[in-house]
């Protein structure tokens, strides 16, 4: 008699060989969809834009301005794009090698040609996505259109306009930036330029702003054609349903909100009680949790058991402890709310003394102490504002950075203010808001470029109607990723963090950590001095550290004496908050990479019947830090990469 279970074909076949079938059915098809799009495009920059570089090469800064402008001139005359664009694409890669000394990649073209289609090109972190988007901005600007690039702080505003404007200068456009301490005169002329850096809170805020503008001559935006958006899953999708709010003054007594605070304060004294029973309840639930997972794992099951019942008697316990308090308010931080219940707002009109709070005058009672709970149990100093000059100053939630002169609405910040007991402000209006989803959708066109988009595919299909392509590295991938570490709690973390640090940086390479928030970051700090005496920078919000953020982020990747006068070096230790995360780009020191990794002599190149790269001259660093595989012929590790990828000579 035949058996189902003996015969499973899928049982009668080894997964290897399963695997193997599907990348011989994907081969038939010509590969992933992607790589069909990338091939595809590939194949365009190596047969029509390489062959065009000797003779573009050869050309004076003057006679590329001239053929810039026939460039334009003939899109204008109506040839079509795809005439032009090999031409267009070969000048911004020369315009690119002599302002900066940066020849675009053929896969940073791909890129280019992929942000030119209106899509997102996802991007390996190190691919050179701030030059990648080069070849789009130009062929925008031979369309006639203004193009706004979009990064998400001012640091990287500035730098990036600076090596756009040296290289796309050499091709005849203007190149402007956006930066949150600019006046409207000041903007004016930077948004005439045929190309604007900015952040998306400035664009948006600046949109808002010209909407509130009594004639189009006060107004500085423009018209809005076409936005190349740098990390675009964080700002198309992470910030996507964060307003952008122009507030204006609502006239009112500050002195309630004191009055307020005071109620707000007294009413969490009373609710303490209840909140340290609540979490005897929600720990030993997670224990009895835990012990269940145990029991099936566990030699000794008989003290799991016991254990068991031991919690559970605690847990009824507590649950009956925690039934006899009254509960005054809840809170959901995943939500930033908090509100009274209905014995809440009993127990505070008692403490009040006004009366009713739904009668007369005091129907603004409610709201009021909802807004001065979240003050107090929601927000965090450090961490969602700072106290500063006697002003509370908003610390951005994205980057980390402080956000000068914005306020909390409806009576947010005023509590806040109350709560840290400085002179409370005026209480603000909306005037003006749009979020930054619907802001980006009123552009004509729009493409960005990030290191994680496939991930966020599908939402972005759904919601601006982009696709995403992934580009292929320049050169194989050599970076080794670990995996993530989970800590019982948050001190064992720290402890493990601090030894990490000690034990890397004394190998003398640098140590970049990435913390989430100001108080954080200073905790971390303080471990370091006190455990080890590690010298390091932090790079947060404080206005003593945000002010040096360009020296700290240029030491960054460098080495250091031991102590004064050692020979020992050591690594950089930089702890940073967000606001030093994404698209920083950090440059390796002297000692940082490998002795071993450097181009030798152009004449010893010879000598070993090596032909010299004209990419990396001698003396330059070709390869990661510390590389344990180099090719012995030649004294360098790049040398072995080739192996990897059949494609890598094509590359450029």
């Amino acid at each position: 008699m035949w058996s189902l279970a003996r015969w499973n074909v899928f049982d009668s076949l080894d997964f290897d060989m399963l695997d193997l079938i599907g990348k011989l059915f994907l081969k038939a098809l010509g590969g992933t969809r992607n790589e069909r799009i990338s091939r595809s495009r590939l194949r365009f920059v190596r047969e029509q834009v390489n062959p065009l570089e000797d003779s573009v090469r050869s050309l004076t800064d003057e006679q590329m301005l001239a053929k810039s402008q026939e460039l334009r001139q003939r899109r204008i005359d109506g040839e079509s794009r795809n005439a032009t664009m090999p031409e267009a694409m070969a000048m911004v890669r020369e315009a690119s090698r002599r302002a900066l000394n940066i020849r675009q990649f053929d896969v940073q073209l791909v890129a280019g040609m992929i942000l030119d289609e209106g899509w997102i090109a996802e991007e390996a972190t190190g691919e050179g996505k701030t030059f990648a988007c080069y070849p789009a901005i130009y062929l925008a600007y031979l369309d006639g259109m203004k193009v706004h690039v979009v990064t998400v702080n001012d640091y990287l505003v500035q730098r990036d306009a600076g090596f756009a404007k040296s290289a796309l200068g050499l091709l005849g456009m203007s190149v402007g930036f956006i930066t949150s301490d600019m006046n409207s005169q000041q903007r004016q002329p930077n948004y005439a330029c045929d190309v604007t850096y900015g952040t998306n809170s400035e664009f948006g805020f600046d949109y808002l702003r010209d909407n509130m503008k009594l004639s189009a001559s006060e107004q500085v935006q423009g018209s809005l054609d076409y936005a190349i958006v740098d990390e675009a899953d964080n700002i198309l999708i992470d910030e996507a349903r964060t307003p952008l709010i122009i507030s204006g003054p609502a006239y009112g007594d500050t002195d309630r909100y004191k009055k307020v605070d005071l109620v707000a304060r007294e009413l969490i004294a009373r609710n303490r009680n209840w909140d340290r029973i609540n979490k005897e309840v929600e720990s030993l639930k997670r224990n009895l949790k835990a012990l269940s997972g145990e029991f099936s794992r566990s030699d000794d099951r008989d003290a799991v058991e016991k254990k068991f019942k031991q919690t559970e008697e605690q847990l009824t316990d507590a649950e009956s402890r925690l039934a006899q308090e009254t509960r005054l308010y809840e809170v959901e931080l995943d939500k930033k709310s908090a509100h009274m219940t209905h014995e809440g707002v009993a127990v505070a009109q008692d403490i009040a003394g006004v009366g009713s709070f739904y009668v007369g005058a005091n129907m603004e009672w409610p709201h009021m102490m909802d807004q001065s709970l979240r003050a107090h149990l929601v927000y965090e100093r450090d961490k969602d504002y700072v106290v500063q000059n006697g002003e509370v100053i908003i610390v951005d939630e994205f980057t980390g950075r402080l956000m000068e002169g914005r306020q909390w609405s409806d009576g947010l910040h005023q509590a806040v203010e109350a709560k840290e007991h400085v002179r409370v402000k005026e209480e603000t209006q909306t005037l003006a808001t749009i979020t930054i989803q619907n802001y980006f959708k009123l552009y004509k066109k729009l493409a960005g470029m990030t290191g994680t988009a496939m991930t966020e595919a599908m939402e972005l299909m759904k919601i601006y109607k982009l696709d995403v392509a992934t580009v292929p590295t320049h050169r194989p991938v050599n970076r080794i990723d670990h995996n993530d570490r989970i800590y019982a709690d948050t001190d064992a973390k720290f402890d493990a963090l601090v030894e990490e640090i000690n034990k890397v940086s004394k190998t003398g390479r640098p140590v970049l950590v990435g913390t989430t928030s100001i108080e954080k970051s200073e905790k971390l700090s303080t471990m370091l001095t006190r455990r080890y005496g590690i010298a390091h920078e932090v790079l947060n919000a404080r206005p003593e550290n945000a002010a040096r953020e360009a020296d700290i982020v240029a030491g960054a990747g460098l080495q250091h004496p031991l102590k004064a006068g050692s020979k020992e070096m050591v690594g950089t230790v930089t702890i940073a908050t967000n606001m030093a995360g994404r698209g920083t780009d950090i440059k390796l020191g002297t000692g940082v990479v490998w002795e071993n990794c450097k181009v030798c002599s152009a004449e010893k190149l010879a000598a070993l019947g090596v032909e010299a790269d004209p990419l990396f001259p001698s003396g330059t660093n070709k390869c990661c830090i510390h590389c344990t595989q180099y090719d012995e012929k030649t004294n360098c590790a790049h040398c072995f990469k080739p192996k990897l990828d059949a494609d890598f000579p094509k590359r450029g």
